[in-house]
């Protein structure tokens, strides 16, 4: 019996529920807590843990997302990446879900 490409469906269903899921999470943390942050949120720390960068709640939710989008269209696409797309965006999702987290949780009034 011949593989008709069963184990590249499944790959590809499971590239786009990983790309899709990380970036719900990208927009969706953010967005859930906005009441609880100020006009702008902290994004950058200097080396005493004083807060030295920041952007509007929208920046916070588009910067992250966009990096996400271009680096899955990257690995979809680009054939070099190919090889490497499975390593790239779980180790990329997981590196941007984490640090979008940490943004949120560092600019919630209970955690200061």
């Amino acid at each position: 019996m011949k593989d008709r490409g069963g184990s590249k469906s499944v790959a590809a269903w499971g590239t786009a529920a990983w790309a899709a899921g990380i970036l719900a999470l990208l927009v969706a943390l953010p967005l859930a807590a906005r009441r609880g942050f100020d006009d702008r949120l902290a994004t950058h720390w200097g080396a005493l843990g004083q807060p030295d960068g920041s952007l509007p709640l929208w920046g916070a939710v588009l910067l992250p997302a966009s990096i996400w989008t271009v680096l899955v269209v990257a690995a979809v696409f680009w054939r070099a990446a190919r090889r490497w797309r499975a390593a790239a965006l779980l180790s990329c999702g997981v590196l941007l879900a984490g640090e979008q987290l940490a943004i949120v949780r560092a600019n919630l009034p209970w955690s200061r």
